[in-house]
C-alpha cells in the first residue's frame, strides 16, 4: 500500500505546490502567480485528488494524488501563459477541427524576418 500524506496546513501547502510547478517550468521569472492560478485554485485541486480526510478534516493524498496535482497546476500556469499571449495578440490561435485542440502560431509581425537572420550571421 502506498504512504499517505497529511496536509497540515492546506494554503501553505498550495503555495508550495505552486511555486514548485512554477519552477518546473521555469526558474527564471517574475510573473505574479496569482495572475495564473489562485491560492483558492490550487486548494481545489488539492481537494479534487485528495484521498478523503482523518479525524482532524485534514486532507490526505497518496503519491499518486501528488502526481496529478502536480501535472493539473502545471496545466493551468501553461493554459494561462498561452492565452495571456494570445489575448495579448502574441500568439495566433484558432481551433482545429481535424485534431480536435486548439493550436497556437506566432502572427507575422512578431516573426523574425529570415533574411534579416541569414544577414546577421
Amino acid at each position: 500500500m502506498s504512504e499517505i500524506y497529511v496536509i497540515m496546513n492546506l494554503e501553505r501547502y498550495a503555495e508550495y505546490e505552486r511555486k514548485k510547478a512554477a519552477n518546473s517550468i521555469s526558474k527564471d521569472t517574475d510573473e505574479n502567480l496569482n495572475d495564473f492560478v489562485s491560492i483558492n485554485q490550487v486548494c481545489a485541486m488539492i481537494k479534487d485528488v485528495s484521498v478523503g480526510k482523518d479525524d482532524k478534516n485534514r486532507y490526505l493524498l497518496d503519491q499518486q494524488g501528488r502526481e496529478d496535482l502536480g501535472v493539473a497546476i502545471q496545466t493551468r500556469l501553461h493554459n494561462v501563459a498561452l492565452a495571456k499571449l494570445a489575448s495579448s495578440g502574441r500568439l495566433e490561435c484558432a481551433w482545429d477541427e481535424e485534431i480536435n485542440q486548439m493550436v497556437f502560431w506566432m502572427p507575422k509581425s512578431e516573426r523574425p524576418d529570415a533574411r534579416e537572420q541569414l544577414e546577421e550571421s
